[in-house]
C-alpha cells in the first residue's frame, strides 16, 4: 500500500495534524529552522498515550524513514517522526536536531514515555542509539550502523533490532554487534536482508515494530496478546526450518532469547546447541571473520592509494572489484566486492570532509578523486571536487571537475553562483558558460 503524502508545512499553532497521512514538514515551535516529517496513525487519540518512533537519516531525509515505517505504525499504533535536519556531519548540529524534534513532539503530541523508540540508518543509527541512552528509550532499530564511536557498550539497556543488507559494507559490524550483545545477554535481534547499505525494506521495518510489541509484552509495557505471540513465533519457526545450517543456528539461538518467558524455549536452545556443533557452522563462522578482516584490508589499501593520489592504482583495483561486483550470480566474492567499493566510497567521502575542515585541500581532493573513480555516476562528488580545487586555487582542475558535475546532471546553478569558493572564476567565460548550461 502506497503512503499518502501530504505536501504541507505545519507551523506552530497551525491547527490539528492530519491522521493517517504522512506530513512532510512539521515546523518546530520556537525554532523555525528545525522540522520533521510525521505520521500519526489513523486512530490517534490525544486522550491516550502512544508509542513513538524517532527516525534519523544520514542525509536529513525525514520523509524517507517515515514512509518505511508508516505501514507498521498504522498496524501497531505508533507515532513516527523523522528529523529533516539531522544528517551526517558535526555532532553539535546532529544533537541540536535531535533535541528539536524531541522537544517539539513531547510538547505537541500524546506520547508514552515508557515506550519511546529510535531508528536510524548508517550515521543516523548512531544518533538513534545516542538518543536511546539520553532519554531511556525502550528500543532502537539500527540499519547499517551501530553505536556511537563504533564500540558496543558493556551495558545496553534497551531492545536492539539491528539490520544489514547482504551487500552492506557494515554487514560485518552488525554481525559483530550481534555476537557482542549475545555475550552481554542483551535483548536483541540481527536481521539480514538481500540488498545494500540502506534503510530496512518496508516488510522488515514493519516486522521490527512487531518485534518491539513482543519485547514490550515481555517487559510488561503493554498487555500480553497470546494470539500475536503465537502468530509471530510460528512464522519465525517456519522460516528457520528452511534456512541453511549456519543461518538456522543463529535464528534458533535468537528465537530462544527473544521469546524467553513468552513461550517454552527449551527445544529451541537444544536445537541451537546441536547446530552449533556442526562443522558446517563452525567453518562458516571462521569464514565470516576471515572475510571481515579481508574487507578491512582491501578498504585500507584503496584508501592508502587515495591518500597518495595514486589514481592509476585506484582505477586498476576498482576495475577488478567492479567485475566481481557486477557478476550475475550471487557469491561471497560478489558481496565482498560490493561491500569494499561502497565502504571505500563512504569512508573516502567522509575523509574528504575532514581534510576540508582542516583546509588540507590536496588530501581532500585526493579522497574525492578516489570517490569519483568508484562512483562516477555521482554528480555531487564532482561538484565537491570542483569546490575543493577552487579553494586550492587550481582553476583549470576546478573547471574540469565542474564540467563533469554538469555532464552528470548537476543543475543547481544558484548554489554554484553563491559558492564563495568560485569567486575567482566568476568572470571566466568557461565558468559562465557552465552556469548558463545549468539553467536550461
Amino acid at each position: 500500500m502506497i503512503a499518502v503524502l501530504l505536501t504541507l508545512a505545519l507551523a506552530a499553532g497551525a491547527g490539528e495534524i492530519p491522521k493517517g497521512k504522512l506530513v512532510e514538514k512539521v515546523v518546530c515551535q520556537g525554532n523555525a529552522s528545525q522540522s520533521y516529517a510525521l505520521y500519526l496513525p489513523s486512530n490517534y487519540d490525544p486522550g491516550r498515550i502512544w508509542p513513538t518512533l524517532y527516525c534519523f537519516d544520514p542525509m536529513a531525509r525525514g520523509r524517507f524513514p517515515v514512509e518505511r515505517f508508516r505501514e507498521g505504525a498504522e498496524k501497531y499504533g505508533y507515532i513516527v517522526a523523522g528529523s529533516n535536519n539531522a544528517r551526517n556531519g558535526p555532532w553539535p548540529e546532529i544533537a541540536a536536531a535531535i533535541k528539536a524534534v524531541w522537544g517539539d513532539t513531547q510538547g505537541r503530541l500524546s506520547i508514552d514515555r515508557r515506550r519511546v523508540y529510535a531508528a536510524g540508518f548508517s550515521g543516523g543509527a548512531r544518533a538513534a542509539n545516542w538518543l536511546a541512552v539520553a532519554v531511556g528509550a525502550a528500543g532502537v532499530i539500527a540499519c547499517g550502523g551501530g553505536f556511537p564511536g563504533g564500540a558496543t557498550p558493556e551495558t545496553v539497556g534497551y531492545a536492539f533490532f539491528g539490520v544489514a543488507g547482504t551487500d552492506d559494507f557494515n554487514y560485518h559490524e552488525m554481525r559483530q554487534i550481534g555476537r557482542e550483545l549475545d555475550a552481554r545477554g542483551a535483548v536483541h535481534r540481527i536481521a539480514i536482508f538481500n540488498g545494500e547499505h540502506s534503510w530496512a525494506p518496508v516488510p522488515l521495518a514493519t516486522e521490527a515494530l512487531e518485534w518491539f510489541e513482543l519485547q514490550a509484552m515481555r517487559a510488561g509495557l503493554r498487555p500480553k496478546d497470546e494470539a500475536m505471540i503465537q502468530r509471530m513465533f510460528r512464522a519465525r519457526i517456519e522460516a528457520a526450518r528452511s534456512l541453511p545450517a549456519p543461518e538456522a543456528y543463529l535464528e534458533y539461538k535468537s528465537l530462544a532469547a527473544e521469546f524467553k518467558g513468552a513461550v517454552p524455549t527449551a527445544e529451541l536452545e537444544t536445537k541451537a546447541a546441536e547446530l552449533a556443533g556442526l562443522r558446517e557452522v563452525r567453518d562458516w563462522e571462521k569464514k565470516e571473520r576471515e572475510q571481515q578482516k579481508r574487507q578491512e584490508e582491501m578498504i585500507k589499501a584503496l584508501m592508502d592509494f587515495g591518500y597518495l593520489e595514486q589514481l592509476g592504482e585506484v582505477r586498476a583495483t576498482v576495475v577488478g572489484l567492479r567485475k566481481k561486483a557486477d557478476a550475475e550470480q550471487d557469491s561471497a566474492d560478489r558481496r565482498q566486492a560490493r561491500r569494499v567499493l561502497y565502504g571505500t566510497f563512504v569512508e573516502g567521502y567522509q575523509a574528504s570532509r575532514d581534510f576540508l575542515d582542516k583546509k588540507e585541500y590536496a588530501r581532500a581532493a585526493g579522497m574525492l578523486e578516489m570517490a569519483a573513480v568508484i562512483r562516477p555516476e555521482r554528480a555531487q562528488v564532482f561538484y565537491d571536487l570542483a569546490h575543493v580545487r577552487a579553494l586550492a586555487g587550481e582553476k583549470k582542475k576546478a573547471l574540469a571537475a565542474l564540467k563533469q558535475a554538469v555532464a552528470g546532471g548537476f543543475k543547481d546553478a544558484s548554489r554554484v553562483e553563491q559558492d564563495p569558493a568560485f569567486s575567482a572564476l566568476r568572470n571566466d567565460a568557461a565558468f559562465q558558460a557552465l552556469v548558463a548550461s545549468m539553467k536550461h
